[in-house]
């Protein structure tokens, strides 16, 4: 494939069919039958290439390099010499042997495999199950490396060949990328198409062009959880072809900890034995059969993979969101609400998400492969502090540098690529993320996650009325500075005050079942008496958040008050007073409020009733240099009733709200 070989002819007939790479498990009758890849329980590690058959002409050194293998902590072998040759039917064998001395299982690959990939003639397949399925150390057979989309149905008649004669191991295919420049589909139905030919258990693919590793991942990620099959990822070790420049241990670091932290189940490693290729860089065992720098550097990341994967691979995977300054990289994306840790948007690191029985994990991994990082996150926390793994199987409880509202900060120093695991014991009892607000700020859109405890979170550039899974439009303030308010569903209906801040310029809107209510300048974190603060993001531009402690329809009434033949609106209400909540002209009323009707006079009004409320009966004191008319209003008639009136005067209505001002009103509901 492209990743391995820039001509595909040239990699068939030189024998590059089965990267130990990314593959794909296949079990009789579709039925996922068990097959041991590796130690049950741990992150399969494994590579492309293996010795040569000259440096294992016999029993002892088939074992010794077995053994060599084991220490730099693969735990699962591959027979396909690569270039260097395919192995004969004895030296498999005497492999196969060797591997089980030391502990470790193995993919077959045979010559007979790859003359079917070339020629479409599946008839030697059978033989390769009949000479190698009652050897203890088979884990599975590796039949293609990269199928073109042509290749499927071969594959698949391949793979059931196989499952038939040897229904007890798994067919291994790995697949393209999704750069390559040769699929006739697009990469979605590539992988799709092979899913539903093969029938998999298991899925893999390699990607060495590092721009396309995250939409990459979450193409074969979402494809598996489809299916329900866990996926592995073939990384980059050994600079080649288009791939010029040698990977650092960093890179290499990082390759392996964003597989697993979007669950991948897999690593392996292109490639472990030099090709004697001159498009080939440093490869972990150098063609005279020496252990290279690579060796140790590769051991000691393999160490960490497993060790940090062994947790996660009985785990479900959640979910997995970046941090960092703009812009994320292709297919980056931020964290949603009800997610149960927070990143610092200041370091650019990926998180994965997972869950088990009795623990939340989160794995918070570096994108810097050049600088060391510190990784400052916050966890939700019940009755018991999170722990960080420390060792193989070694949990210690964390010094948080803060904890409150249930959220415990940790801190941790990463190395360039490295990664840190932490878990939480369930359950998390906790359900914030109240509301998420759109910034728009010169008419571009923001979306923020707003938890009271957690604080404010970005989430990125986004358009009016966006909002994420769980949450509904509760309502806009429609302006080129405005915003837009998603409420979690639980709380549909709940009023909302959102503190918009312009220019260190504040007011208070009231924003409930689609309507938005300015309510006036408000000073920074301020709040109803009905409302309590949730969070705010202090800044120049922007904005502070409250709720109502109940599930309240906001102000009753507003009164369109004309002093002079200007007119401003007071929203009156019962619960927080009344408020000035801007200019208007005559039967100017808000979104949500109904006009009721006016006194339509110099220094007259009108009044506007919550939609719910209009077919109610109000009494209005218009108060004009300190002397009140008392008039009804209902349904467009208005009618002075008394004067003058005394401040308040109900006539045994309900009390709203006042102005008490020399020009001021009051307002009674009947």
């Amino acid at each position: 494939m492209s990743s391995k070989r820039s001509d595909r002819v040239r990699r068939l007939r030189r024998g590059g069919l089965l990267a130990t790479l990314g593959a794909l498990l296949v079990m009789a009758g579709g039925s996922p039958a068990q097959a041991v890849f590796g130690p049950p329980g741990e992150v399969t590690i494994s590579f492309w290439c293996p010795p040569p058959q000259q440096f294992i002409p016999d029993a002892a050194s088939a074992q010794q390099r077995m053994q060599q293998i084991k220490d730099a902590g693969f735990n699962l072998v591959t027979t396909n010499a690569c270039d260097l040759g395919e192995w004969p039917v004895e030296v498999t064998r005497r492999a196969l042997v060797a591997a089980d001395a030391v502990g470790l299982k193995a993919l077959v690959h045979d010559e007979r495999f790859r003359r079917a990939a070339e020629t479409g003639d599946t008839s030697g397949v059978p033989g390769v199950a009949r000479d190698f399925a009652g050897y203890p150390a088979v884990a599975g057979y590796e039949v293609i490396d990269e199928p073109s989309y042509g290749f499927i149905p071969v594959a698949a008649e391949m793979v059931r060949t196989l499952r038939t004669l040897d229904p007890a191991h798994a067919s291994y295919i790995n697949l393209l990328p999704s750069w390559d420049p040769n699929l006739p589909v697009p990469y979605t139905r590539y992988v799709g198409d092979y899913l539903n030919a093969v029938d998999p258990v298991l899925l893999s693919y390699d990607n060495y062009l590092w721009p396309t590793m995250y939409t990459n991942l979450i193409t074969i990620r979402d494809e598996a959880r489809r299916r329900g099959i866990p996926f592995w990822n073939v990384v980059l070790a050994t600079a080649h072809g288009r791939f010029p420049d040698q990977p650092t241990a960093p890179q290499m670091l990082w390759e392996g900890m964003q597989t697993l932290a979007y669950g991948g189940t897999g690593i392996l490693w292109f490639v472990y034995w030099d090709m004697i290729d001159p498009d080939f860089r440093e490869a972990m065992i150098d063609a005279r059969g020496n252990e290279t720098p690579l060796y140790a550097e590769t051991a000691a990341i393999n160490a960490k993979l497993r060790t940090i994967g062994r947790p996660l691979v009985g785990a479900r995977h959640v979910r997995t969101f970046q941090t960092g300054p703009d812009p994320l990289p292709a297919g980056g994306v931020r964290r949603q609400p009800q997610t149960p840790v927070f990143g610092d948007d200041n370091a650019p690191m990926t998180i994965g998400v997972f869950e088990d029985d009795s623990y939340v994990y989160s794995l918070v991994t570096s994108r810097d492969t050049a600088s060391a990082r510190t990784a400052n996150t916050r966890l939700k926390y019940n009755a018991t502090l999170p722990q960080r793994l420390t060792g193989p199987g070694s949990w210690t409880t964390v010094s948080p540098t803060s904890t409150g509202g249930g959220l415990a900060a940790v801190s941790a120093s990463l190395a360039p690529g490295d990664a840190v695991l932490y878990r939480v014991a369930k359950p998390l009892a906790r359900v914030d993320d109240e509301v998420v607000i759109g910034r728009v700020r010169n008419n571009h859109g923001t979306l923020h996650s707003v938890d009271s405890a957690g604080g404010v979170t970005y989430m990125g550039p986004a358009p009016w009325g966006t909002c994420p899974p769980g949450y509904g439009e509760a309502g806009r303030y429609e302006r080129p500075n405005g915003f837009w308010v998603c409420t979690r569903s639980d709380l549909a209906g709940r009023g909302v005050y959102v503190g918009n801040v312009v220019n260190n310029g504040s007011e208070l809107v009231r924003v409930q079942n689609g309507n938005a209510l300015p309510l006036g300048p408000k000073a920074w974190s301020g709040c109803t008496n009905t409302s309590r603060f949730v969070a705010q993001l202090l800044e120049s531009n922007g904005f502070w958040v409250c709720l109502d402690a109940a599930d309240r329809r906001g102000p009753e009434a507003v009164v369109g008050l004309v002093r002079a033949n200007d007119g401003q609106l007071y929203a009156t209400d019962y619960a927080n007073g009344t408020y000035h909540v801007g200019s208007g002209g005559w039967g100017a009323c808000p979104g949500g409020y109904g006009y009721v009707g006016k006194y339509e006079a110099v220094n007259g009004f009108w009044l506007c009733a919550r939609s719910d409320l209009v077919p109610r009966t109000f009494l209005v004191g218009n108060v004009v240099a300190n002397a009140a008319t008392l008039f009804s209003v209902t349904w467009g008639a208005v009618s002075a009733i008394h004067y003058p009136a005394a401040w308040n005067d109900c006539r045994g209505g309900r009390l709203l709200g006042n102005l008490v001002v020399s020009n001021g009103f009051w307002l009674c509901q009947q």
